[in-house]
């Protein structure tokens, strides 16, 4: 190891995690060509695509998982994360429709279909998710769409702002 290169470790440390993915991509395709692989392994490996930055089979893997009819809610949850760390708009958004189909009351996937939205320049659809998600969750909502960094760039738009304030109490009439 080079004593004078502070980085030298590092470096070692990633070609060592990289080999270790590349071996269990390798053992994960074996099983998928013998038919041998459940979702969560199927997940696991479009994750090892994404950390190899092996964009053509990541994308196969979740244009797969998106045309299946069959996947539970949590995993279209699973590949619009996996989707929206490789910054895959469209299948954020793809993925995250079939969910809301299928749990149409989370208002938290509701704001984070407005982000990949905003992401991919849809301002109308995205201020239309958000003002969904926000009667779906009230104040619990607005709060989000206060804090949550990923709408920063949508905190000047006038619609976003009348959909973020806070919500006022009822007032009461017998006071």
């Amino acid at each position: 190891m080079d004593e004078y290169n502070g980085n030298a470790k590092n470096l070692v440390n990633s070609i060592t995690d990289m080999e270790r993915f590349d071996e269990r991509r390798r053992e994960l395709e074996t099983n998928m060509q013998k038919g041998q692989v459940d979702v969560n392994m199927a997940l696991e490996l479009a994750s090892i695509y994404q950390r190899l930055n092996m964009g053509g089979p990541f994308e196969g893997m979740m244009q797969s998982f998106l045309t299946s009819s069959s996947l539970p809610p949590n995993i279209l949850l699973a590949v619009a994360q996996l989707s929206g760390n490789g910054r895959r708009w469209p299948l954020v958004e793809r993925a995250l429709r079939r969910y809301l189909n299928a749990t149409p009351r989370d208002f938290k996937a509701r704001i984070d279909l407005a982000c990949a939205q905003w992401q991919q320049g849809q301002t109308t659809e995205a201020l239309a998710s958000l003002r969904e998600g926000v009667i779906l969750g009230g104040e619990p909502a607005r709060a989000i769409l206060r804090t949550d960094p990923r709408l920063a760039p949508l905190r000047g738009n006038p619609d976003f702002v009348r959909l973020a304030q806070p919500s006022r109490p009822p007032i009461n009439a017998d006071m």
